[in-house]
């Protein structure tokens, strides 16, 4: 059946049920309208309009039945008024064009004014109903509402809106009232209004939010409208002012030239009841790269969702998202492709909070900004955040010096000693985020502040991101010492120009870290702490790690091999701890060649279940920096350079009293002939309990010709002779108990073997549960000596031990 032949046959239905409803007060009624043939009820569009309004409660409808474009051309404005007979109840009027597209012209600056439900529904997006202006100004072009208890909805579907002149003021739509508003392909054509709005729904009344619907409205063909006066500059204009409860767009084109300011979304202030506002697959074209403006201002807090949007054009303004002292929550999403933000560069900030959320998946940016992707840094001007702050990254990828957070939860503007406390907390959590290329332009593409007084520490997290620069030397992190850095996975490579400054606490887990050009930079101070677990460093070219300031670093399941992981010698310690856990250490070590500031607790090393080729070298040059090396479950396997483990004053005298303890320790020869594996100053002492010494060739001990207190019990020695241990050189053998002098036949990686070892059950007195590699012990009657808990037995015959 032919669309004609269907439309007649229900116009037919309509016109018989019209003709029954007619002055029949209390039914629906279908009125039609046709002013070219003379077929319908009416030729005259506002005869329909005053008949259906007229007729009672009633829910009508007005067909335009024109089968050709049409014009219908107004006295004055359209009137759609309250219902007379039921003062208070809105009845419901739609207008709908059935055969063609229609024109609606009005002399006035108002055609319709509706105190009605109204629908407005054209034939098709291309043959849509079209209302325009031919005179007046400062009135909407479709006006609903106007009292605030009114409680009406509003419906446009394949509508064109068009105003051929600029007018000073007026909505080219105002819903005024409570009440739900759907726009679905409604197109505006013309000029802005000079500082006014295209679309405003405004809810008078707090307590009755309106909601909005809005799919497939374009604002590509709205200009910006004319100065004022002559050589005033281009007003500023708005596409949507909200106030309602909800606004959800789909589908929308919000364009501008080069030469317009204004937002997108415009919310009004102090609104309790807005609860969010959801941008899908909208096209954002920003123009005005110096002036006011962005995509939206919010001065109500509010949930503020962008997914899938197409950002077009230059710069949007000073602020792109401004929370003005409100808190708010900002997410951009992208679903399948990523979100390009390119589009907003130059000069201004992108994102500016005080407080709530703002939240980046699946986006690429590639333009740097001085400013920020991010820019919190200044609070409001009660002096401080309203919220807490939090910043939320996945699937991100940043270029070129792009993408630069920074969050200070403080006054920035205000002299350090005033510093407000603004008790809130910074949060930055990254997942799969990636920024390489250069180096943001202030250095630091992640930067937060908490201002160190009670505030609560800022946290950072990065989950499988990667840190890659390739410009002049800045750092990758910069935070106070109150914050707290994780970092999981990923990659941070420094191309050999980055260093790092850590907060107070740092977290590296599965990371890859590889050429930086110098150390790491820590506060120091108590509580100050950075572990690296199961990561992989590569060419980290200067000395890694320089202890003076009291900090605790960790190593953790991992390995770290010279000329590798290191081209200059690992670190100096002179002050501060450094824990090795279920470590590799191969060839390479500590260079003790700088002294100690300031004393302190002294240099702290606590080595456990690792497995040590290098020299660990402390130097404690006063004498209240004492130096101790503390280490469990380990195999010490001799570097090459005739030397292990050294305690070193730096010429100084009256060294505080410093001490090497060994507990479950293995120590191999490897060969080489000549020097000391344990090296002490005078008056340290050296404990050793259940460890296995197996360096003939070597001199056990060297206390610079002086005597060195060792004790000890239940060790097993293989050294030629016991005078070797300790050596010649004065020192005393101390309190050893239980010592087995003898050949533990050890494996060539310092283990013990699969069938007899004099090592075999003799850490009788010992209480350590786990081995080197994690093995329960006692594995037979007794704990063995060493690192290792083997699974054989003592030799049934006794030749070349001696138990003492």
């Amino acid at each position: 059946m032919k669309r004609s032949t269907l439309r007649h046959l229900q116009l037919s239905i309509g016109m018989i049920a019209a003709s029954l409803a007619l002055g029949s007060a209390g039914y629906a009624a279908t009125y039609t309208v046709n002013q070219t043939d003379g077929s319908a009820d009416f030729n005259n569009l506002a005869d329909a309009v005053a008949a259906a309004t007229n007729n009672g409660e009633t829910d009508d409808t007005i067909l335009i039945t024109d089968t050709t474009a049409v014009t219908y051309s107004l006295a004055g404005t359209l009137i759609l008024p309250l219902n007379d007979a039921t003062a208070g109840t809105r009845q419901t009027l739609t207008i709908e064009a059935t055969e063609a597209a229609v024109t609606i012209e009005s002399p006035s600056a108002q055609a319709i004014r509706a105190q009605c439900n109204l629908t407005l529904r054209g034939l098709s997006e291309a043959e849509p109903i079209t209302l325009t202006q031919s005179g007046g100004q400062g009135q909407p072009i479709i006006n609903v509402g106007g009292s605030f208890w009114e409680d009406l909805s509003l419906n446009l579907e394949n509508v064109v809106i068009q105003r051929p002149e600029a007018v000073p003021g007026g909505n080219w739509v105002n819903f005024n009232t409570i009440g739900d508003v759907t726009m679905t392909n409604v197109r505006l054509v013309g000029k802005a209004p000079a500082n006014g709005i295209v679309i405003g729904i405004i809810d008078p009344d707090n307590n009755y939010p309106a909601t909005a619907v809005l799919n497939n409205v374009s604002f590509a063909d709205v200009i910006p409208g004319d100065p004022a006066e002559p050589g005033d500059p281009t007003p500023a204009w708005t596409r949507i002012f909200f106030s309602g409860s909800s606004l959800e767009v789909n589908g929308a084109t919000f364009g501008t030239p080069s030469t317009g300011p204004g937002y997108v979304v415009d919310v009004a202030p102090d609104m309790p009841q807005l609860t969010s506002i959801t941008l899908t697959d909208g096209i954002f074209e920003q123009g005005n790269p110096t002036g006011v403006g962005g995509v939206v201002n919010m001065n109500s807090a509010v949930d503020l969702e962008f997914i899938d949007p197409t950002f077009n054009g230059t710069s949007a303004g000073t602020f792109s998202f401004f929370t003005q002292e409100t808190v708010s929550n900002i997410t951009i999403r992208g679903t399948s492709d990523p979100v390009n933000l390119d589009a907003f560069g130059g000069d201004f900030i992108f994102t500016r909070m005080w407080g709530g959320s703002f939240t980046v998946e699946n986006a690429t940016l590639s333009i740097a900004n001085p400013a920020g992707f991010l820019d919190a840094a200044h609070a409001p001007p009660s002096g401080a955040f309203l919220d807490d702050l939090s910043v939320s990254l996945t699937d991100v990828t940043f270029t070129n010096g792009a993408g630069r957070i920074a969050a200070f939860a403080f006054d920035f503007n205000a002299p350090q000693p005033t510093w407000v406390d603004p008790e809130k907390q910074v949060t930055v959590n990254a997942v799969r985020t990636s920024w390489s290329g250069e180096i943001p332009p202030n250095g630091f593409p992640v930067e937060t502040f908490t201002n160190n007084l009670a505030a609560d520490p800022a946290v950072v997290t990065f989950e499988d991101c990667t840190m890659a620069a390739t410009t002049a030397p800045a750092f990758q992190f910069r935070m106070d010492e109150d914050s707290e850095l994780v970092y999981n996975g990923g990659l941070i490579d420094g191309q050999t120009t980055m260093q790092f400054i850590l907060p107070r606490v740092a977290t590296f887990t599965g990371t890859t870290i590889q050429n930086l050009s110098t150390h790491i930079q820590h506060p120091g101070g108590p509580d100050t702490h950075a572990i690296f677990d199961n990561c992989t460093l590569t060419n980290v070219g200067d000395i890694l790690l320089r202890h003076h300031y009291g900090t605790e670093v960790t190593f953790r399941n991992m390995t770290l091999e010279q000329n590798t992981s290191f081209a200059a010698p690992f670190g100096r310690v002179s002050n501060g701890i450094i824990n090795y856990e279920n470590v590799v250490l191969n060839g390479f070590g500590l260079e003790g060649t700088e002294s100690s500031s300031g004393g302190g607790a002294g240099a702290i090393i606590n080595i456990d279940r690792s497995t040590v080729r290098a020299l660990l070298q402390v130097l404690t040059a006063d004498a209240v920096a004492p130096a101790t090396v503390t280490a469990v479950n380990t195999i010490f396997d001799d570097p090459g350079i005739g030397q292990i483990i050294s305690i070193n004053a730096g010429g100084a005298s009256g060294a505080a009293s410093s001490s090497i303890e060994l507990t479950h320790c293995t120590f191999i020869n490897s060969g080489v002939s000549g020097g000391t594996f344990l090296n002490t100053d005078p008056d340290h002492s050296i404990i050793t309990n259940y460890s296995i010494f197996d360096v003939d060739g070597m001199g056990a001990i060297s206390g610079a010709g002086q005597s060195v207190n060792v004790s000890g019990d239940q060790n097993v020695i293989h050294m030629g002779s016991a005078s070797a241990f300790p050596s010649t050189g004065g020192d005393t053998l101390g309190a050893l108990t239980g010592t087995v002098i003898g050949n533990p036949q050890l494996q060539p990686d310092g283990t013990l073997p699969s069938g007899e070892s004099i090592a075999y059950n003799v850490a009788t007195n010992s209480t350590t549960m786990v081995d080197r590699f994690g093995t329960t012990r006692p594995q037979g009657d007794d704990r063995d000596a060493g690192a290792y808990e083997g699974d054989g037995s003592q030799p049934s015959e006794v030749h070349d031990w001696l138990l003492f």
